[in-house]
């Protein structure tokens, strides 16, 4: 019975080793030999013997096959038992031997980087992705991404800047290693700043900065003014209308420094976090490649508003199209030469759809075999295809562009930081990035507020917060903008670790620096290219650090010296709360004291993933004599009217601060709170003087910020001043002040 987990079917006895007992030990020496029984399972405890010259044991578990005479103790073996064997040790060290360079390792093999419910692995980010958590219902991995960000950190580099693919397009962004298409973050630990940018009169027809700022409703930074207004995001990505493999992660809001304390509060962006994902639907998104440029979209219409595009860049819809007739032709067995020809005459009066039809067999052979793979009949992306760059070529004609990542800096005043991902030896490039060229200085300057009820009495600051990371010279009136992580490098006089230097491996900016500034303003897109270089070696985790010149450290000594806190409170001014009290306050969303609005604070509340079924329309009429709204067709939501609801009437400065709809951040007023985590809350929304009461509203849905205007990045004791390009290496026709 002992052995009976070990014994051996009696039909495998070819099997070299048996489990066995040795009955008498006959000692001899070295030849030592003894009688054996070899012990085999029966199939059945009822099952009879057959084998006349075998002996069952009493419990019927085991027979014996053989009885061995004199059997040689070299065919005899002592052996653990599973229990016993140390290779199971529950304390058995384990561990894969990792390879300590990547650089030659197929960057195809990689594993698939993590997903976006794993993004942020820093103390900031943390509290970004916690926040974004509660409000998209993910969850964190950070296991997952210590993994992937290791994984990154070994390579040479993850993601490059390069020449486009696309004509006339400039440079592009591409990945180094593979991701899945799930969602997946790109490049993780490298966010990107969001700055929001108002609108100004002056800035109109002096900045080429229109093509590269995204709606502010995109990024969460609608109320920062009371227009809508525009943010400088992500920039050096472009938009192939058939090839988009990229969503963008919205950023979050988050102050770092608190007003009350910090002079530096209101220098810098409060959005932090801002990246792109990987396309993620049912059928699995889109995988990227090694060596894959990287497209976002614009939106269509940003082609319908540019007539220069409309009759030469085909839209998804186009590639949409092509598709279509292309799958209906394929299924009927044309051969490639007739498939070609029915759909070019299909389609002769579709230029921009005809144009996008594969040229050769072996286009169309491509085509066919990633159909195979992803059996999707609606992917327009089938038709648009281009060829992963091989890392050769990107490390020949791109830079690279993650050597640094993003996270809360050592120097207090400075907000976030710029630290190298890697251990950067003296000399290394850094970053390099693309400037947007702005002229004038006066550009920079912020309109004066009408008089309106929600800027009543208000004083911004005059400039703004964008010139903060504007690269210029003082007797020059251009300015100059990276586009890219660049802009997150912070000053240290002379505890620098880095430099600027032009990029001359950039062809155009060796040429316009030898030209006049006038031929400069002509270029409609970014044209000179920056690089960061280290001045000596830095290691890992090392914050990296220019020397911002020292007009910049004059002007900030001076701001220092002068400031004084803004919380303070006399007679005929009132306390102010700042931008990282507001913040703060989301930490404690059912203090009764916060829900009612302030001077300076408001209430948003997201209606995304919500029915009909979960709130009530109230039309808001100025006297009971209006007639109720007409109800849509098809809207099943339950319809009431009032002049005065829960003390909101029509004019409710809610309806005042109301936009466009957009699920996201919705002005919202707290009626109410329970002891269940729920809030009561109306939703304002301007052009129908209509509320949506929600009567069970969960916290992570509420979020209070604060109004336009009056957050400290607009505040008009925030410091001001841009960064000073050396004059060793700023061109002498470019300064054309005195």
């Amino acid at each position: 019975e002992d052995y009976y987990d070990y014994s051996i079917h009696s039909k495998n006895n070819f099997v070299s080793w048996y489990p066995c007992t040795v009955q008498h030990a006959l000692g001899r020496g070295d030849d030592n030999i003894g009688d054996t029984h070899i012990m085999v399972q029966v199939e059945s405890k009822k099952k009879k013997n057959k084998n006349k010259s075998s002996s069952v044991n009493n419990k019927n578990k085991v027979v014996v096959l053989y009885k061995l005479i004199d059997f040689p103790t070299e065919l005899l073996r002592l052996v653990p038992t599973h229990q016993a064997l140390t290779t199971h040790h529950p304390n058995a060290f384990r561990q894969y031997i990792p390879l300590i360079e990547l650089e030659w390792f197929p960057a195809n093999w990689l594993l698939p980087l993590i997903s976006s419910s794993s993004y942020n692995n820093n103390e900031t980010n943390n509290a970004q992705q916690q926040q974004q958590s509660e409000e998209e219902g993910k969850t964190d991995d950070n296991d997952e991404n210590q993994t992937v960000e290791r994984l990154i950190r070994s390579m040479k580099c993850g993601n490059y800047f390069a020449p486009s693919n696309l004509p006339e397009a400039g440079f592009s962004q591409y990945t180094a290693v593979p991701y899945s298409g799930k969602g997946t973050i790109i490049n993780s630990a490298t966010p990107t700043l969001v700055i929001p940018v108002a609108s100004s009169s002056r800035n109109q027809k002096k900045w080429i900065l229109h093509e590269y700022v995204w709606s502010g409703k995109t990024y969460g930074s609608e109320y920062e003014t009371v227009t809508e207004n525009v943010v400088l995001g992500p920039s050096l990505a472009n938009f192939h209308p058939g090839r988009v493999n990229m969503d963008v992660v919205r950023p979050v809001w988050q102050p770092i420094l608190d007003a009350c304390v910090d002079p530096g509060a209101g220098a810098s962006s409060d959005y932090q976090g801002c990246a792109f994902t990987t396309i993620s639907n049912n059928n699995g998104g889109h995988e990227l490649q090694a060596g894959e440029e990287l497209f976002v979209s614009y939106g269509e219409q940003w082609f319908k508003s540019r007539s220069q595009f409309n009759h030469t860049i085909s839209r998804s819809e186009h590639y949409q199209e092509a598709n279509a007739v292309l799958q209906s032709l394929w299924r009927v067995g044309h051969s490639w030469n007739e498939l070609l020809t029915l759909a070019s005459n299909i389609l002769a009066d579709r230029p921009l759809t005809r144009q996008v039809l594969p040229k050769t067999p072996e286009e169309w052979e491509q085509i066919m075999k990633k159909k195979k793979k992803n059996d999707n009949d609606n992917d327009e992306n089938n038709l648009a295809q281009i060829e992963p760059r091989s890392l050769e070529w990107l490390e020949e004609h791109g830079q690279c562009m993650d050597h640094i990542y993003m996270n809360v800096s050592t120097i207090r005043q400075a907000g976030q930081g710029a630290f190298s991902r890697r251990n950067l030896t003296k000399g290394t490039t850094i970053i390099s990035s693309p400037m947007i060229h702005v002229w004038d200085r006066s550009t920079m300057e912020q309109d004066e507020l009408n008089s309106t009820d929600v800027t009543e009495g208000l004083t911004v600051n005059p400039t703004m917060q964008m010139l903060n990371y504007q690269f210029s010279h003082a007797q020059s009136s251009l300015y100059l903008l990276p586009i890219n992580q660049m802009a997150a490098i912070n000053h240290a006089g002379s505890a620098t670790n880095a430099k600027l230097q032009w990029a001359t491996w950039d062809k155009k900016s060796s040429y316009y620096l030898q030209r006049p500034m006038e031929d400069l303003k002509k270029e409609p897109y970014s044209t000179m290219v920056m690089d960061v270089i280290a001045t000596r070696d830095i290691t890992e985790d090392e914050e990296i650090f220019i020397d911002y010149g020292k007009e910049w450290e004059t002007a900030w000594q001076r701001h220092v010296q002068n400031w004084k806190s803004p919380c303070t409170t006399t007679k005929e001014t009132k306390r102010r709360r700042t931008s990282y009290e507001i913040y703060q306050m989301n930490h404690d969303k059912f203090n009764t004291t916060y829900h009612k609005w302030s001077d300076d604070h408001f209430t948003t509340c997201s209606r995304t993933n919500v029915t009909a079924d979960d709130y009530q329309i109230v039309y808001i009429l100025e006297n009971e004599g209006v007639s109720q709204q007409q109800q849509p067709k098809g809207d099943s939501s339950s319809r009431t009217h009032a002049t005065n609801y829960q003390g909101i009437t029509i004019h409710d400065e809610g309806f005042r601060y109301s936009q466009q709809k957009f699920d996201r951040q919705v002005p919202c007023k707290i009626l109410s709170s329970s002891s269940s985590a729920l809030f009561e809350v109306a939703l304002f929304f301007d052009k129908s003087k209509a509320i949506e009461v929600y009567p069970a509203m969960t916290a992570s849905q509420v979020k209070f910020l604060p109004k336009p205007y009056r957050s400290d990045m607009h505040h008009p004791q925030a410091f001001r001043h841009e960064i000073s390009i050396p004059t060793e290496i700023f061109p002498k026709q470019w300064m054309d002040l005195k």
